[in-house]
């Protein structure tokens, strides 16, 4: 009996554009009117942006260098209006780099799967991990696009006429991924012996070495630590209090963490379906070193999450996770067969669960901590950009948040003000750092989220309220001017 036409692969493909399409008109929205709260994005679009005013190869730095490139031409090209600002612009390099991610898994899981293909794409699109991710521009989500892109170049090279060209293609993408996230350096072993037998993998070898080496190299006549970005970043996340565990308590809540994260991540019916399809790594050599890698992928998630080497941050899953999705249609072909001599009652009542754990997923991921929210605009710093702007450019300006971004977005949205002409406060500050800053600065503006108690109001001289137009929720007062 013909497929019908519901059923056709041409129809699942337009249903997959129609879908994209959609999620993309939502997240041009949410990138108009949502701002990041998560440090990292606004530093690293002011990374971006320095760079595209100074081009350079960033060789002896502590980020590795292909990120601020990419996001940094993003920003070059794209026009900029008072709505479409840069952190929309930034954002929008995010969606971009998701879409591609979709449209490179679906076309890998095509491969692999002609009838249950489109599970793959089902995981990235209503995922809440992916949800999450999806207007996030940092490296991890480029990285993914490389990663898989580059594994679905050399599966086309695995037919019985190999083409050299793809292997070769696959080779500059993996070297792309290795300029973007450091532990991509460990998947060269696997991205090699997932390659067919070719008398150009040794070259293919040396040609993924040679970026690692150089890097390591700069590091090592600068600083004298050939992994000085590693050893960097382990610095910079104990200084933000995270470090090895310490008691069972801990332990369990991190690996409570990793367990939402995969469980959860991409749906949980899709990640079940998956963790299924691995288990046919027997029969391809690519199926073997591919689901090898996604499984070293997550672990090394987990155990940077034990050692304390590895913040807490989801979107470091992405590319173990996407893997584990990529596998999902194979699970579901296996499922078929063992499910086909079910009663129809049992095959309706297997339906449902799928059904209700696939709706359950997202409230069980966000319901873990870590998550980021985003913030509507107009936000605080838009209001404190357009504030300040209006206040007297001669006086430093003090502000108490203890948003862990809103320096950096405060920045992005500043016109013609210092940034050393802002200072940020976690809390309120003790008498020993008042009197440093007044030291510092003994006069200028202070801006807060609160107001301020009266024995806080008596540690500052000739302190007289003024008032925000525009929120009544942030607290503006000038001091030191009699």
């Amino acid at each position: 009996m013909p497929p019908s036409r519901f059923q056709t692969p041409r129809f699942q493909w337009i249903v997959l554009l129609f879908l994209l399409l959609v999620v993309s008109g939502v997240n041009f929205w949410r990138a108009v009117h949502i701002d990041p709260v998560e440090i990292d994005v606004p530093l690293r679009i002011m990374t971006a942006i320095s760079w595209l005013e100074s081009p350079h190869w960033p060789g002896t730095e502590f980020w590795l260098p292909l990120h601020r490139m990419l996001l940094g031409v993003w920003l070059g090209i794209l026009p900029e209006t008072p709505t479409f600002d840069t952190v929309a612009k930034g954002l929008l390099f995010g969606q971009a780099c998701y879409v591609l991610l979709v449209l490179f898994a679906s076309l890998l899981a095509y491969r692999l799967e002609k009838t249950w293909w489109w599970i793959t794409p089902l995981g990235l699109l209503l995922g809440p991990l992916y949800w999450e991710q999806s207007l996030i521009p940092l490296a991890e989500l480029p990285a993914t696009v490389f990663l898989v892109c580059s594994l679905w170049l050399i599966h086309k090279a695995t037919e019985p006429q190999k083409n050299a060209r793809w292997l070769l293609f696959a080779t500059i993408l993996i070297l792309c991924a290795e300029m973007l996230r450091y532990e991509l350096w460990a998947v060269v072993p696997f991205i090699v012996l997932a390659m067919p037998k070719s008398r150009w993998k040794f070259y293919f070898l040396i040609l993924l070495a040679v970026f690692p080496l150089m890097w390591m190299f700069g590091h090592w006549t600068v600083h004298h630590d050939p992994l000085y970005g590693i050893h960097k970043a382990a610095t910079w996340q104990q200084a933000k209090g995270f470090e090895a565990i310490n008691g069972f308590q801990e332990g369990a809540s991190r690996t409570a963490f990793w367990l939402n994260t995969v469980g959860f991540g991409a749906g949980l019916p899709v990640v079940l379906l998956g963790i299924i399809g691995l288990f046919s790594w027997k029969t391809s050599r690519w199926k073997t070193w591919t689901a090898g890698l996604a499984v070293f992928l997550l672990a090394v998630n987990l155990f940077g999450l034990l050692s304390g080497t590895s913040l807490p941050r989801s979107r470091y899953f992405l590319p173990g996770l996407t893997l584990l999705v990529v596998f999902a249609p194979l699970g579901l072909g296996i499922l078929q067969n063992r499910l086909s001599n079910l009663s129809r009652r049992l095959q309706l009542l297997v339906l449902a669960v799928i059904v209700v754990s696939m709706l359950v997923s997202p409230m069980a991921f966000f319901a873990s901590s870590h998550r980021y929210v985003p913030e509507n605009r107009p936000s605080y710093s838009d209001t404190l950009a357009n504030s300040i702007d209006t206040l007297d450019s001669n006086l430093p300006v003090s502000i108490v948040s203890a948003q862990n971004a809103f320096q950096y977005l405060l920045a992005l949205k500043l016109e013609g003000n210092p940034l050393d002409r802002i200072a940020i406060l976690a809390t309120f500050p003790d008498r020993s750092q008042l009197k440093t800053l007044l030291q510092e600065k003994p006069a200028g503006f202070l801006i807060t989220t609160a107001p301020l108690s009266s024995q806080e109001q008596s540690l500052l001289p000739n302190l007289k309220r003024m008032s925000f137009p525009d929120d009544n929720n942030l607290f503006l007062f000038r001091y030191g001017i009699p």
